[in-house]
């Protein structure tokens, strides 16, 4: 009786995540990969090169700016990440970076740049998506994108 006992849980243990009936997750974007993944040029003329783990700001003179990603969500467009050593500010700071698309503009704010820790830029209030030209972001526009040539 006792093996038979084990042997019915070991085939219902085997069948826990085989229910068709079961939410499934759709959140995770991180599985998508990061939306705006790729080279840009921002209207100050500097490059731009964004994937799944850093955004490098590079304007041509001095070190790149190289933020390492920690987090991202493609749904609430925002993405965290750990400023650079080497950077010139706020170096091993935090950064909260968030985005929006107005057409097939893609606009970007820094509103963070500072925090202590990872939760903290996470938790910054977001800038304001209404006000993407003028003060939206700490009171200054928000920042063009384009797709690098």
């Amino acid at each position: 009786m006792r093996s038979q006992t084990l042997g019915l849980l070991v085939v219902l243990a085997g069948c826990a995540g085989d229910d068709p009936k079961a939410p499934t997750d759709t959140t995770d974007t991180a599985a998508m990969g990061l939306q705006i993944a790729g080279t840009w040029i921002d209207a100050f003329g500097g490059t731009h090169t964004i994937d799944e783990t850093s955004w490098t700001q590079d304007y041509g003179y001095g070190a790149p700016w190289v933020f390492h990603v920690a987090a991202y969500d493609n749904d609430q467009a925002w993405l965290v990440a750990e400023n650079d050593v080497a950077n010139g500010y706020n170096a091993s700071l935090w950064s909260r970076f968030d985005w929006a698309w107005s057409g097939e503009v893609l606009y970007y704010c820094q509103s963070a740049f500072d925090a202590p820790d990872q939760q903290s830029a996470r938790d910054a209030p977001p800038p304001d998506v209404s006000d993407l030209d003028v003060a939206g972001c700490g009171g200054f526009p928000w920042t063009t994108l384009s797709p690098s040539p």
